[in-house]
């Protein structure tokens, strides 16, 4: 639901989200979740008042370090790019 926005057929809208996620306490001493990034960036276009379809490009980053006993940490990070295309109703 929008604020302030109307949602007439040919209307189109920006839109954007993003989270950040820092771990405070270690669910497991053996990883270490340093962080969590994502983002999510796109278009929707309002084919009617109640149909819509969008596109979206996102990406997700998370960093953590892997401890080992005897051995120093190991920093691994994995990142992903992704895009949607999508046709939503309203009823």
């Amino acid at each position: 639901m929008g604020i302030g926005l109307t949602k007439s057929k040919g209307a189109l809208s920006l839109f954007a989200k993003g989270r950040y996620l820092q771990m405070i306490q270690q669910p497991i001493s053996l990883v270490d979740v340093k962080s969590e990034h994502g983002h999510e960036f796109g278009v929707r276009y309002h084919l009617t008042d109640k149909v819509r379809i969008s596109y979206s490009w996102g990406i997700q980053q998370t960093r953590l370090a892997l401890k080992l006993p005897n051995l120093p940490p190991l920093p691994l990070s994995f990142f992903d790019i992704h895009q949607q295309l999508a046709l939503g109703a309203e009823f």
